[in-house]
């Protein structure tokens, strides 16, 4: 399903999915997106990634389509791709000015694909990734996850130069942020830390770990963190939707705890994959 698009309501070949270079997400960063991990042809937590992206459009001003039509469009290319276990984003721009005497968008533009999940997914969660620090200067969109996203994609495109998994990010007043594609989670006296500054996303995989590890007992302290714990920590882990849980390794070149993927973070791991596929399941059901 690589080379199809569900664009505006309709699945079109990629090569002919066209938005106008009068777009406004393209001319100014105007959009939001979600990424999704796809189970058997169905988009996990479907519901809270709509609602954050609602969240962010009001925060914003901006005005997005209806719930019920995002719903409807990411779940017809879902069913298309036929995937077993992959991705789908879904883009919205708030569309063209072309002909508009102001800048007023028309009507949004919806843009959705997707494709499988990386073979060497896998490994990772079992074996763990390796991690830089960046330092981030976020921007007004901080928070949201929209198309001004260049910032966090540089700190990835960093952290690939330096043959690593992911960044790490660094405010400029030495808090951890979060990751460039990831929510980050540390260990410490048997406690998990998940900070969450203003600059973060609160990420929908990271709320959802964070109800696992709540039910089963484990405490979560969602306060500032200084980078120097990183160094310091037990374990870490960070969070994405196509991914849940990813072990962290190593940061900066320095081992976290013996250099592989603590129980604390397999647990962590266990609880999410199984809440997937309850929800899988419960869905199936209804």
């Amino acid at each position: 399903m690589r080379d199809r698009v569900e664009l505006n309501g309709e699945l079109v070949s990629a090569s002919d999915a066209m938005v106008s270079v009068f777009d406004v997400g393209l001319l100014y960063g105007a959009g939001l997106f979600e990424t999704m991990r796809v189970v058997r042809g169905v988009a996990i937590d479907l519901e809270r990634h709509l609602q954050r992206l609602q969240r962010s459009a009001d925060s914003l001003g901006w005005t997005v389509p209806t719930h019920e039509l995002l719903e409807e469009r990411v779940a017809r290319w879902c069913r298309a791709s036929e995937l077993a276990l992959g991705h789908v984003r879904l883009t919205v721009t708030l569309g063209s000015i072309a002909g508009r005497s102001k800048l007023d968008p028309a009507d949004p533009v919806t843009i959705v694909f997707g494709g499988p999940l990386p073979d060497s997914l896998t490994e990772s969660k079992v074996s763990g990734i390796t991690a830089i620090t960046v330092t981030l200067q976020p921007g007004g969109s901080a928070g949201h996850k929209s198309l001004a996203y260049w910032p966090w994609w540089r700190a990835k495109i960093e952290a690939t130069r330096a043959g690593v998994g992911e960044a790490i990010l660094i405010s400029p007043g030495e808090h951890v942020i979060e990751g460039a594609m990831s929510n980050v989670f540390v260990r410490h006296s048997g406690q998990w830390l998940a900070p969450m500054s203003g600059a973060a996303l609160p990420g929908v995989t990271r709320s959802r770990v964070i109800e696992q590890l709540s039910r089963s007992g484990e405490s979560v302290d969602e306060s500032e963190l200084h980078r120097e714990a990183l160094s310091t920590a037990q374990e870490i882990f960070v969070t994405q939707s196509t991914a849940g849980v990813l072990p962290v390794v190593s940061i900066d070149g320095r081992a976290i705890g013996d250099g592989r993927p603590g129980p604390a973070t397999r647990a962590a791991s266990e609880a999410y994959e199984h809440w997937v596929e309850e929800w899988r399941r419960a869905g199936d059901r209804g």
